[in-house]
Formats: C-alpha cells, sequence, structure tokens
C-alpha cells in the first residue's frame, strides 16, 4: 500500500464499504474538514473515532489530535485502515481495535468523532452519555431521521422520548446536514453532524429509571399524566416498584393500601396532574420524576 500522496485530489483513496453491513463511509473532504474545523482539536487530544470505515476521517484526526483510538468491526476494513497508515508518521498515533465499540469497555478520551451506524445509534449514544469521565464533546454523524429526534423541541412534531432522555444528559445541536451522495457507496438516506455536550457534572439519576419514565410517559405522548398513570399495565408496574421499595427499606403497607388512591395524591401534591409529555422540558420530566421516586415509585428499562 503507497503511503498517501501529497498531491491533492478531489477524493481521497477509501476501500468500499460492505453494502451488506450498512457501512457508508464519508467521502467529500470537504465535508470532512468542516468536521475536523468543528471539533476545535487540541494538539493534547486523545480523541475515540467511530466507524472509521476506510481512514479518509482518520487521517485528518491523526494530523491534529495528540492520539486517535479508532474501533473497527470489519476485519477487512481494519487491515485496510491499518496498511494505510504503516510506515507513516501517523502509524505511532493511531491505537486500532478491530472489534464491537457497542461491547468495549472504553478508555478515557477527549472527544469522539464519527459516522454512526444506524443498526447501534441508540445504544452507542447511551454509552458515551454514561461514560465517565465525561468527555468534552462528540461530533457525531447521525441518519438524518434520528438527528431530528435528538434535537427535537418540545411540542416539535419530532419530539419523543429519545429527545427527552438524551437532552437530560447532554446538549445537542444540529451543525449541518449531509446527502447522501457524499457517501461510498451512496447511502441510502441524508445524514446530519451533532454537536453533542454532555453535562458536566452529569445528573445524579440512574439512566435506566429515567429512561423507563420517559418510554412509559412516551408511549402516548398526547395523553395527560392523570390519564397515563390510570392504565392497567402503568399501574402495575408502579405497585409492583414500590412494593418492593417498602420491602427493602422495611416499610409497613396497609392492608387497604390502593396504588390508585396514591398517584392520585402523588399527582395532585406536587401539581403535575396536567402534565402532557408532548410539551414537558427536561425540568418537568425530573419534577415527575423526583416525585414519584420521592415515594419509592419507579419504572425500568434494561438497557
Amino acid at each position: 500500500m503507497p503511503k498517501c500522496s501529497k498531491k491533492k485530489t478531489n477524493r481521497r483513496y477509501i476501500p468500499y464499504c460492505k453494502k451488506i453491513l450498512n457501512r457508508n463511509a464519508l467521502d467529500n473532504p470537504d465535508i470532512i474538514q468542516s468536521i475536523i474545523d468543528k471539533a476545535e482539536i487540541k494538539s493534547t487530544d486523545i480523541v475515540l473515532e467511530l466507524d472509521p470505515c476506510g481512514g479518509n476521517l482518520t487521517v485528518k484526526l491523526l494530523e491534529s489530535a495528540s492520539k486517535v483510538i479508532a474501533y473497527e468491526v470489519d476485519p477487512k476494513l481494519f487491515a485496510e485502515l491499518r496498511k494505510r497508515v504503516t510506515g507513516t508518521p501517523m502509524e505511532e498515533k493511531l491505537q486500532l481495535s478491530n472489534c464491537n465499540v457497542v461491547q468495549s469497555d472504553l478508555p478515557f478520551f477527549d472527544l469522539c468523532i464519527g459516522n454512526v451506524p444506524f443498526q447501534i445509534d441508540y445504544k452507542i449514544l447511551v454509552k458515551l452519555i454514561l461514560h465517565r469521565p465525561v468527555f468534552r464533546c462528540a461530533i457525531l454523524l447521525f441518519h438524518k431521521e434520528f438527528a431530528d429526534k435528538l434535537v427535537a423541541k418540545p411540542g416539535d412534531a419530532n419530539y419523543s422520548r429519545l429527545s427527552a432522555s438524551i437532552q437530560l444528559y447532554a446538549s445537542v445541536q444540529m451543525l449541518m446536514n449531509v446527502e447522501k451522495n457524499n457517501f461510498k457507496p451512496p447511502a441510502k438516506d441524508d445524514s446530519c453532524v451533532l454537536k453533542i455536550e454532555p453535562k458536566n457534572p452529569p445528573p445524579d439519576f440512574k439512566y435506566e429509571e429515567w429512561d423507563g419514565l420517559t418510554r412509559t410517559l412516551f408511549h402516548r405522548k398526547e395523553k395527560k399524566l392523570s390519564v397515563l398513570f390510570k392504565e392497567a399495565k402503568v399501574l402495575t408496574e408502579m405497585n409492583n416498584t414500590y412494593t418492593k421499595h417498602c420491602r427493602t427499606n422495611n416499610i409497613p403497607i396497609p392492608d387497604n393500601f390502593n396504588i390508585n388512591e396514591k398517584v392520585d395524591q402523588i399527582l395532585t401534591s406536587n401539581e403535575i396532574s396536567e402534565m402532557c409529555p408532548r410539551t414537558m422540558d427536561t425540568d418537568d420530566f425530573i419534577k415527575v420524576y423526583t416525585a414519584l421516586k420521592n415515594e419509592g415509585i419507579f419504572f425500568y428499562w434494561h438497557i
């Protein structure tokens, strides 16, 4: 494999990513440079790269960062990227792992940059926002439909439990749209570049409880909480978690205990019964979460 040529070209070398893996490599030098610029990489930064898929972005990262830790799950693309930097000054700055990033323990890093495959977009995003210590920011490419949900605000058509769950832990900003013909092979849909900045210090919530609550509320996001919390399935889950809480903390449960009455009391005393998930912001969700938690009621979602 020859070293990278110093001659400027419109397109850089890149192996074709396998369509069967739904891999699409970013192949526009101008967009790649724009991502580098927006990341504001320092010479001392350690950068975590997701899905290098050929290495066009990797090479630019290596020019700016102190170290790049890249995860490439495909053995052939892993070998191609390794070969691409072998014998160059960039070789010592690249730590390349041939493994699934979702199943890996992430090391310390300052920035995260990359193109996130849609099959793992939610899983990798949750893994990042729960990573400790908190990193500075992430500049990531997502499919447009997923990106639109991440940046949606209360009342927007795309506002969902994904919006509420992630925005508790990080601020999310849309940086630019990337049309599908800027990938090789061309992607099926357009993508967007987002800037994700984790809140520091992070919120003191258990994510599985927070996500469980938002999933429950957005199941029928047009309904008021006074209606949502009266559904039989929801009441059963609330009763189960409350009972477990009481037993764990040696709190006696009255013989005539009624979870329906308990929920009414919580909604009324905290003035949250008229809230509607579609228009609730992060502070509203925190208020509901706290009101329930203080009474020993939780929702769980196993991620």
